[in-house]
């Protein structure tokens, strides 16, 4: 039975301009999920990684302002779980917002579950109800704000530098032993230079 689960991400704070924090990890405390470079989301969030299961769902969750403003959370990436090893949740595809912020699919409190065993919300943890994930994913495939992408790729609304640079705060995602599949997209600098980075680090 396909489980869905939501977590909210950190985002970045100080790199790049207000409109593209957002759309990347917050490279100084949580560097390394979600891993849409590597495939895997493997640093964050033990208690779903330690749960989600192989065909579930995990959506990725984020405060576009500060978490005091009053603009809502929301679904910033979504990753169709693959398999599940050493902890890690594999994927082979995800969803990205493209678009404005708000545009995107809020994630309202008062419709979703994000406790397990009394977990405060803004800590990420728990299962999100069908209904509530039907009707996101229903959404997500009527507005045009979302793109599907291959694990590895970079999403259009990242420009090139800021995720080669996002990508080299995350020692996994430069590490022959995280095992993570190589994209050229997936490193900064043109496309030779992408290409050697791939045969030397992945």
């Amino acid at each position: 039975m396909t489980e869905y689960w939501a977590a909210v991400y950190a985002r970045d704070k100080t790199y790049g301009g207000a409109n593209l924090r957002w759309r990347m990890r917050d490279m100084e405390e949580h560097p390394c999920d979600p891993g849409w470079e590597r495939g895997d989301c493997s640093a964050c969030h033990q208690p779903i990684r330690e749960r989600a299961e192989a065909g579930d769902v995990l959506f990725d969750i984020v405060f576009p302002k500060d978490a005091k403003s009053n603009a809502p959370r929301v679904v910033r990436s979504i990753m169709p779980v693959e398999q599940t090893k050493a902890g890690a949740l594999k994927f082979d595809s995800y969803v990205f917002l493209d678009g404005d912020w708000r545009d995107g699919i809020e994630a309202a409190e008062g419709e979703t579950k994000f406790w397990l065993s009394g977990a405060a919300l803004w800590r990420g943890r728990g299962a999100l109800t069908e209904r509530t994930a039907v009707d996101w994913l229903e959404m997500m495939s009527e507005t045009e704000a979302y793109t599907v992408y291959e694990a590895g790729q970079r999403p259009r609304s990242v420009p090139d530098e800021h995720w080669g640079e996002m990508i080299q705060r995350c020692p996994l995602s430069n590490s022959v032993a995280s095992g993570s599949r190589c994209n050229p997209e997936s490193h900064g600098g043109s496309r030779s230079q992408r290409e050697k980075t791939c045969t030397t680090t992945c």
